[in-house]
């Protein structure tokens, strides 16, 4: 046969001078190449060849473009909610996210979801870098609150008991029977520069200038821990048993009225120390003539700490000694040492 290009006669598939691939058509086989002829007319009778064959492969629907012509791929074009959900991912992940999830779960084949793809990583990137952040900063609050919170329960112990006043007012009302306006003491006299005021009446947190105990467990119970305003601290006595009959004195100005006095039995440090250390349950407060028993609750059966508040019988005029003496005291679960956290004392000056 001969080649349908070039008229190259050849036995076989592929015509061996230009490739071609050679066809079993009629149309071809009606057509032969003579290189002898010598009419002119041989190109002619090629061409017409040529196009009968291709006339009669498109007829029988195997028609294909003539070789070296190219042809344009499809190209998908990329899913518009695939780019929607890159962008957002950098700027609201959360958005980003879900977008990215929606555009991928798609099953439409004709768009490209590369987008889709990227904003889907971007998006949990900053998501878990966003939490890491939060969780942090909320450590850090955690741990100033926790802060503040300590710092609060070793706060003055006369805040404690103002705002016992404020939800006692007949206690209030009875501190203030007493004194006026002239009988306030002087500056370094008192531990608050706030005095409780009405009717004309100043009743100040009183001052101690020294503070002396009969016994001491060892330094770290010091009679001194008692007014340090701190609840991590407390005195305990040295004595054996339980202390009855211990003593703590404090030294205040002659002559100074006091109408109130604050107390914080036992050692108020924690939970445990308050239940394994024993507390004071009766004690007597006396200076001069004056004299008074007073019964502290909220110890006896290890109950929730509470600041016993005593309001004097009569006011009680100091001689510049005041004494406490431990009657009686509730054991501790593991130590019989009797302790007290702290003591505050409220009242006015003399008059002049």
């Amino acid at each position: 046969m001969f080649c349908r290009k070039c008229g190259f006669e050849f036995e076989g598939n592929f015509c061996p001078k230009c490739g071609t691939k050679a066809e079993g058509d009629a149309a071809q086989q009606n057509y032969r190449y003579d290189p002898e002829d010598s009419t002119g007319n041989q190109q002619a009778n090629y061409q017409q060849g040529y196009q009968t064959y291709n006339q009669t492969q498109q007829q029988n629907g195997s028609y294909q473009q003539p070789y070296g012509q190219y042809q344009q791929p499809y190209k998908q074009p990329q899913s518009g909610l695939g780019i929607a959900a890159f962008v957002l991912s950098f700027f609201i992940p959360i958005v980003g996210l879900i977008l990215a999830i929606v555009d991928l779960c798609k099953k439409d084949t004709r768009e490209k979801h590369t987008f889709a793809k990227a904003g889907l990583g971007v998006s949990i990137f900053f998501i878990v870098i966003s939490l890491i952040l939060i969780l942090t900063v909320g450590l850090s609050w955690v741990a100033i609150l926790e802060s503040i919170t300590d710092s609060a329960t070793e706060d003055n112990i006369a805040d404690e008991i103002e705002d016992y006043f404020e939800d006692n007012p007949d206690v209030y009302d009875d501190i203030i029977t007493y004194g006026d306006d002239e009988d306030a003491l002087d500056e370094d006299e008192v531990i608050s520069d706030e005095p409780y005021e009405e009717n004309g009446t100043l009743v100040y947190h009183l001052s101690v200038s020294e503070i002396t105990a009969s016994s001491e467990e060892n330094d770290s119970f010091a009679a001194e821990n008692i007014m340090d305003q701190s609840y991590e601290t407390a005195w305990a006595e040295g004595v054996d048993g339980n202390g009855e009959g211990s003593t703590i004195s404090f030294s205040i100005s002659e002559g100074t009225t006091i109408t109130q006095m604050s107390i914080a039995a036992g050692w108020w440090k924690d939970e445990d120390s308050f239940e394994n250390y024993s507390a004071p349950t009766l004690i007597t407060i006396s200076t001069g003539e004056y004299t008074q028993s007073i019964r502290l609750e909220g110890v006896e059966t290890w109950d929730e700490k509470e600041i016993n508040t005593v309001t004097f019988d009569t006011p009680m005029v100091s001689d510049g000694t005041v004494t406490l003496r431990i009657d009686s005291a509730r054991s501790g679960h593991e130590n019989g040492t009797t302790c007290i956290s702290e003591i505050a004392f409220y009242g006015y000056g003399q008059n002049d």
